[in-house]
């Protein structure tokens, strides 16, 4: 994607010059294996996995029988008990990391099955064969304990946003052919098109990140990003009230009732309350005017499937997120919205609904785009500071042989980068605030996380920002001291919201 300067994964993809061989860094200096990232979120465990490929006949006898055991069972399957889910068609061949060859895996699992992973790692040794596991996400500190006590493993946290961004340029780059994407805009939503998308230069741009809650950031460089505001109305919201709703138990059997579904008998639209179009403001009659609405009457109520609510509640959340990633983009003055997370996996409602939304009311000023790899980035992003594990020398090793490295050297909350992740909940909660939480009671601020504020410094500072009479707060920290700015509750909205486009406020 961008130059080799702007590269975002810390030099460890090598790149394909004749300089190679004087620049892979010394075998010695990484990690042992198995090299693997993993993104513990609130409802998904993401997992990738690197596999080498160029394994020597004289390697393959010293292997030990553990990680002979480890590599075979992971690539060697494509579902792992019942739950445990090896996504073949992500995977990335040919890749060249730390001087090694090899296949890039991408595997997820419910988080709520962990212990039956910590089981299966200690089933097999793993602990044998290192003593960190690189982790991002609400989980790495949810389950820090567990894996300790169980596996005698640490856990090696690392900023959720950082990584989300490390994984993304670096996926990009490597699969810049494929990886990125829009749905080209048509009066029928129906009808809207899959189009390749060039990423190479990106900036600047929005990160919309769609896991159990939402987290929205700009980036304009790769030094210079933000977390500007959030919800935590996200993947997690919806399949919580399908579930009371419908029945349904899973993600998937979600997705599949609200595609069999209409939500034009939940929802009251403008013309329900028109009687047609409201041509002053151009709101069709199509347009929500209240999500759910109809449901006040016991008639609607009776008649009413378990699709037709499973589809309105994906409308209203879908809509929830794109109207507040809108209303950040016309602030941030940033045209491209990038939407990621396995909230749109296997959910190509929501991306339709979001790209004919952004479309629609921006009149094409802005463009939603997404990617293949959708909730995989902070696990890829983790892999990359797996490989810096005790030995941050290889950084500058780099550097120094045109490595395509970058010295990421964001302004962050701390050097451990403890994070909030994105509207999920926190291990040993005791303070919230807009429905996140923080590890031990320390406090969050529109989503943002700062332990051992005392140390911190060079923290990023943001004034408050207001949009159609909305105040979105975002954390400030001057010299490692929280002066937090906390995002208020009366968010107004439109009297409409269209079924197929979303607010335009």
């Amino acid at each position: 994607m961008a130059t080799s300067s702007e590269n975002l994964q810390n030099g460890y993809h090598e790149d394909n010059s004749s300089n190679r061989s004087n620049t892979s860094p010394d075998p010695d200096d990484l990690p042992s294996m198995p090299w693997f990232g993993m993104d513990i979120g609130g409802t998904l465990t993401k997992l990738v996995y690197f596999e080498p490929t160029d394994i020597s006949d004289i390697e393959e006898q010293e292997e030990v029988e553990t990680l002979k055991t480890i590599r075979k069972y992971l690539t060697g399957n494509v579902a792992y008990g019942s739950t445990g889910i090896r996504d073949v068609h992500l995977e990335m061949v040919a890749q060249s990391i730390g001087g090694r060859q090899g296949t890039l895996h991408f595997i997820r699992f419910p988080t709520s099955n962990m212990m039956t992973f910590i089981e299966m790692a200690k089933a097999k040794n793993f602990s044998s064969l290192a003593s960190a596991i690189c982790a991002t996400g609400g989980g790495a500190y949810k389950f820090e304990d567990d894996f300790k006590k169980y596996v005698d493993l640490d856990l090696h946290k690392y900023d959720e946003l950082e990584c989300l961004l490390k994984g993304i340029h670096y996926i990009d780059r490597y699969n810049s052919s494929s990886e990125c994407y829009y749905w080209k805009y048509t009066d029928n939503i129906q009808l809207c098109e899959k189009v390749p998308f060039d990423f190479r230069d990106p900036y600047p741009y929005l990160v919309v990140n769609i896991g159990s809650g939402v987290s929205i950031l700009a980036v304009r460089s790769p030094t210079d990003y933000r977390r500007v505001s959030g919800t935590s109305l996200g993947g997690g919201t919806f399949v919580g009230l399908c579930c009371l709703l419908t029945g349904c138990e899973t993600f998937e059997e979600a997705i599949r009732l609200a595609s069999e579904g209409d939500s034009t008998g939940v929802d009251k639209s403008v013309s329900d309350i028109y009687g047609g179009d409201y041509d002053k403001f151009n709101l069709k009659g199509s347009t929500v005017a209240s999500s759910f609405g109809q449901m006040v009457t016991p008639e609607k109520c009776q008649t009413a499937s378990r699709a037709d609510l499973a589809k309105a509640t994906l409308v209203t959340i879908t809509n929830n997120i794109g109207s507040i990633a809108r209303m950040c983009a016309v602030t941030e003055k940033i045209e491209r919205v990038v939407f990621v997370g396995n909230f749109l996996r296997v959910n190509t409602i929501s991306m339709k609904l979001l790209a004919y939304a952004m479309e629609y009311w921006s009149k094409g000023a802005l463009k939603a785009l997404f990617l293949e790899h959708e909730g995989y980035f902070g696990a890829t992003g983790c892999l990359m500071e797996y490989l810096r594990l005790g030995h941050p020398h290889i950084n500058d090793a780099n550097n120094s042989n045109n490595h395509n490295s970058h010295n990421y050297n964001h302004t962050k909350t701390s050097e451990q980068g403890d994070n909030i992740n994105n509207g999920e909940l926190l291990h040993n909660s005791e303070q919230s605030l807009n429905g996140e939480h923080s590890k031990n009671g320390e406090h969050t601020y529109g989503g943002e996380h700062s332990p051992n504020a005392e140390s911190s410094q060079n923290i990023h500072t943001s004034e408050p920002v207001k949009s159609n009479g909305i105040e979105t707060g975002s954390n400030t920290i001057t010299n490692g001291k929280n002066v937090s700015d906390v995002s208020t509750k009366g968010e107004s909205s439109k009297v409409a919201e269209d079924h197929y486009h979303i607010n335009g406020t």
